[in-house]
């Protein structure tokens, strides 16, 4: 089966998944919160598999963006995801990639000092420029 999946001395790899079982999955798990709690999304790690299409389907499902780096972030602006619907997370978030988040309105994890100190410079230039 493999060899019909992959063309001939390809070495190249590749994803596979149910679509129909995922987004059953989905469902499943998002009925069985809402029936126990007020406000409930799902999440779906970009880290976990950022391949486009797996990650346009959760989209589409109602699945929030959880991202962790620059690359991650850009995906999900790419793939036309509000800043509202993604959460950025993560230990190193660069100077840009908080500039990113801030101009496109993302929840941002904030993870230490350093990091929130990031956010006011960030902020004050903005207001700075206004």
């Amino acid at each position: 089966m493999l060899k019909e999946l992959t063309p001939l001395n390809s070495f190249e790899g590749y994803y596979s998944f149910n679509e129909k079982q995922l987004t059953d999955n989905f469902f499943n798990l998002s009925s069985a919160f809402n029936s126990k709690f007020e406000s409930f999304e799902i999440a779906y790690s970009y880290k976990t598999n950022y391949t486009p299409y797996l990650c346009n389907h959760l989209k589409s499902l109602g699945a929030v963006a959880e991202v962790v780096s620059e690359m991650e972030l850009d995906l999900a602006l790419k793939l036309k995801y509000k800043g509202e619907r993604i959460i950025y997370n993560g230990p190193f978030k660069s100077i840009s990639s908080l500039e990113k988040a801030i101009l496109n309105k993302v929840t941002i994890h904030i993870d230490s000092l350093d990091e929130l100190h990031k956010i006011e410079k960030i902020l004050a230039a903005k207001d700075d420029k206004a």
